[in-house]
């Protein structure tokens, strides 16, 4: 074991819940996984505390970024149907201008 090792053992117990929460959240922003000592080391006290902090990240990083994948795929096609939309309006307006060019010259 380190001095760096023994350093953070002795100073996991004094960490709040809501810090052990943020370890944890940097160590999988960073791609790494986190201390399994944050979570031996956390007091019985903390551990409600410290479960509501890993279950909002685990809402936003998995329930919420399903959610905004679903609302990507109904933009997509919502970006869809106005192009069409447009595309019918347009036609619209050259088939009455066609028309009324007709009506005009047959006459």
């Amino acid at each position: 074991m380190t001095l760096h090792d023994r350093s953070l053992n002795r100073l996991y117990p004094a960490l709040t819940a809501k810090e052990r929460g943020l370890l944890v959240l940097r160590a999988y922003k960073a791609g790494q996984k986190p201390d399994p000592e944050i979570y031996h080391s956390t007091p019985s006290s903390q551990g409600r505390a410290f479960n509501r902090y890993i279950r909002l990240m685990n809402a936003a990083n998995v329930e919420l970024a399903t959610v905004l994948q679903v609302l990507q795929v109904q933009v997509e096609k919502l970006d869809l149907r106005h192009a069409w939309f447009l595309t019918v309006h347009r036609w619209s307006i050259e088939t009455g201008v066609i028309g009324q060019y007709l009506d005009v010259a047959l006459k």
